[in-house]
C-alpha cells in the first residue's frame, strides 16, 4: 500500500500545474537555450582552434556539419508551389557541355580541398537546385514521381545502388577517400539522372540533347584533328598558373599519350586518356546517325552524314579497339531499327524490306571482315602491338575476381585501384565488383539493363517525331555496356546518368501519348 500511495503522489506531482489563460509553458528549447547557446559556443570555438592548428589540411571534414545544416534548411522550406525547373533544366545542358568541353583535370588547387574544377561549379548548382524544388514544390514532387513510375524499377535499382555506395563508405579501406568520392557521386551521377529525368518530360529538349551532342563532337573532332597534326595536347605548356594543378596525373595526361609499342601518338581532346575520347564517340555516334538518316532538312542530314566519317578517323587517331568496334555498333544497330521503321511506315518501299533481307549478311560479312581484311583487322582486333595491354587486362582479372569473391560486400568506393594493387585498371565491371561487391555489381548493370528493355520495348513500335530519339539513347547505353569491357575510366559517366533518366522521360512520354482512351 505504502509503494501504490506512493506510486500515486508521484503522478500527481508529475501532472503539469494548470496555467492561467493567456499563459503558455515554456517549450524545451527556451528551457535549454542557454545550454544550447554553450554548446554552440563551445563547438564554434573548437572548429576555431582546430582550423587555426591545422590551417586547411582537415577544412573539408570542418565544413561537412555546415553542409549538413544547410541540408536542413532546404528540407525545412515551406512549400510554395512553383518550383525553379527552367533554371534546372539550363544547369542540366550547362553540366552536359562543361563535362565533355572543358577537361576536368584544369582547375584550381588550394591546400587541404578538393579541385575546384569547372564542372563542380555546375553541378553543385544543379544538385542544389533538385533539393530545393524537391522541398518548395509537391507539384514537382508528384510529377517526378510519375515519370519515374513509368520505369519503375530503375529509380529502385539506382536508389539501392546508391544506399549501397553510402554503406561501402563505412567499411571502406579509406573512409575519408570514399566518403569523397560519394559525395562526388551524389553531385554528378545521382542528382543529373533526377533532373533529366524531369527536365526530358518536356517536348523538344531530347531533340536538344541530340543536338548538343552533335555540336560537341564537331567540337571535340576539331580539337583532334590539330592535336593529332601538333603530336601534343593543345593547352599543354599554355595553362595559367591559377589553373595549373600540380599533380602527377595531370603532367601525365599533359604530356601526351603514346602507345610504346609502336610510338603512335593518341589524341585525347578535352578527355583525360584517348580511350575516354573513343568512349564519347561512341556514346555520341547514334545521334549523329539519327540526325543524317532521319532529319527533315537536307542540309542538315548532309552534315550529319559527313560528320560520321569524321568520327571515325579521330577514333582511328585514338589508337583504340574498343572504340572502333563502338563506331560499328552503332552503325549496324541504328540501320537494323532503321530499316524496320521504314519497312513499316513506307510498306510499299521495297528498301526497308531490302536492308532486312539483307541484313544478316551484311553483318556476317561485316564479321568475316574484321578477321580477313587487314585494315579493319587491325582496327577491331589490333595489329599484335596491343598484346601487353591484353595480357595486363587478363592479369587484373585472375587478381581482382578471388578478392571480389574474397570480400563479396566490396572494399569501399573509390577503392579499386589500391584494392587491385595493379599498375592499372580497366575493366569497369571488375571495379564496380571490387568496390562494391556482387550485389553492386547486380545493381548498377542492371539498371542499365532494364532502361535500355523499357526503350526497346517502346522503341520497337516506331514512335513518329521526337520520341525516336529513343533508338540513339538505346545504342549509346548499349556500347556504354560494351566499352566499360575494357575502359574503366569515369569520364563520360555523368553523361550516361543524363542519357538514362532521359530515358526514363521518353518511355514516360511515350506511355501518355499511347493512353487507351478510355483513360
Amino acid at each position: 500500500m505504502k509503494i501504490r500511495g506512493r506510486f500515486f503522489r508521484r503522478r500527481q506531482r508529475a501532472i503539469a500545474r494548470p496555467i492561467l489563460g493567456s499563459y503558455t509553458s515554456p517549450g524545451f528549447w527556451q528551457r535549454h537555450r542557454i545550454k544550447l547557446l554553450l554548446l554552440v559556443s563551445g563547438y564554434s570555438w573548437f572548429v576555431g582552434m582546430f582550423f587555426a592548428i591545422t590551417t586547411t589540411y582537415f577544412l573539408v571534414p570542418l565544413v561537412a556539419p555546415l553542409a549538413l545544416l544547410a541540408g536542413l534548411v532546404i528540407w525545412l522550406l515551406p512549400d510554395v508551389g512553383r518550383a525553379p525547373t527552367k533554371l534546372m533544366s539550363q544547369l542540366l545542358f550547362a553540366f552536359v557541355a562543361v563535362l565533355l568541353c572543358w577537361p576536368n583535370y584544369i582547375g584550381i588547387d588550394f591546400p587541404g580541398l578538393p579541385w575546384i574544377t569547372l564542372l563542380r561549379l555546375v553541378s553543385l548548382p544543379l544538385g542544389v537546385v533538385l533539393l530545393v524544388s524537391l522541398s518548395i514544390s509537391a507539384q514537382f514532387r508528384r510529377e517526378l514521381s510519375e515519370t519515374l513510375a513509368a520505369v519503375p524499377v530503375v529509380p529502385w535499382l539506382l536508389g539501392a545502388f546508391g544506399a549501397l555506395a553510402f554503406l561501402t563508405v563505412f567499411w571502406s579501406t579509406d573512409v575519408g577517400y570514399s566518403a569523397n568520392k560519394f559525395s562526388v557521386a551524389m553531385f554528378s551521377w545521382f542528382a543529373p539522372f533526377f533532373a533529366a529525368v524531369y527536365a526530358f518530360r518536356q517536348p523538344g529538349r531530347l531533340v536538344w540533347l541530340g543536338r548538343l551532342l552533335w555540336g560537341i563532337t564537331l567540337l571535340v573532332c576539331a580539337l583532334a584533328v590539330v592535336e593529332a597534326q601538333m603530336q601534343k595536347v593543345l593547352w599543354s605548356g599554355h595553362l595559367p598558373p591559377l589553373l595549373s594543378i600540380q599533380d602527377d596525373t595531370v603532367t601525365r595526361i599533359l604530356s601526351g599519350a603514346i602507345r610504346s609499342a609502336t610510338g603512335k601518338y593518341r589524341t585525347v581532346a578535352t578527355f583525360s586518356t584517348p580511350l575516354g575520347l573513343a568512349e564519347y564517340l561512341g556514346l555520341a555516334a547514334p545521334f549523329v546517325l539519327h540526325f543524317a538518316l532521319v532529319a527533315k532538312r537536307p542540309i542538315t542530314r548532309v552534315i550529319a552524314a559527313a560528320t560520321f566519317p569524321l568520327m571515325f578517323y579521330v577514333v582511328a587517331q585514338t589508337d583504340s579497339r574498343m572504340g572502333m568496334i563502338n563506331m560499328f555498333v552503332a552503325a549496324l544497330l541504328y540501320l537494323f531499327f532503321w530499316s524496320l521503321r521504314h519497312r513499316q511506315t513506307n510498306p510499299e518501299s521495297p528498301i526497308g524490306t531490302a536492308l532486312l533481307v539483307g541484313y544478316p549478311v551484311m553483318a556476317f560479312g561485316f564479321l568475316l571482315s574484321t578477321f580477313f581484311v587487314g585494315k579493319i583487322r587491325h582496327l577491331v582486333w589490333g595489329d599484335g602491338s596491343q598484346q601487353s595491354s591484353n595480357d595486363m587486362r587478363m592479369e587484373q582479372l585472375n587478381v581482382g575476381i578471388p578478392k571480389i569473391l574474397n570480400r563479396p560486400w566490396g572494399w569501399g568506393m573509390g577503392r579499386a585501384p589500391e584494392t587491385l594493387a595493379l599498375d592499372s585498371i580497366d575493366n569497369f565491371y571488375l571495379t564496380v565488383g571490387l568496390e562494391y561487391g556482387l550485389v553492386g555489381l547486380v545493381l548498377f548493370f542492371g539498371m542499365i539493363a532494364a532502361a535500355i528493355w523499357a526503350g526497346v520495348r517502346r522503341a520497337i513500335r516506331f514512335p513518329e517525331g521526337e520520341l525516336g530519339m529513343m533508338v540513339p539513347l538505346i545504342i549509346s547505353l548499349i556500347n556504354f555496356l560494351i566499352v566499360k569491357t575494357t575502359l574503366s575510366q569515369q569520364d563520360s559517366h555523368g553523361l550516361v546518368f543524363v542519357m538514362l533518366g532521359a530515358l526514363v522521360a521518353a518511355c514516360w512520354r511515350y506511355d501518355q501519348q499511347n493512353k487507351p482512351a478510355a483513360d
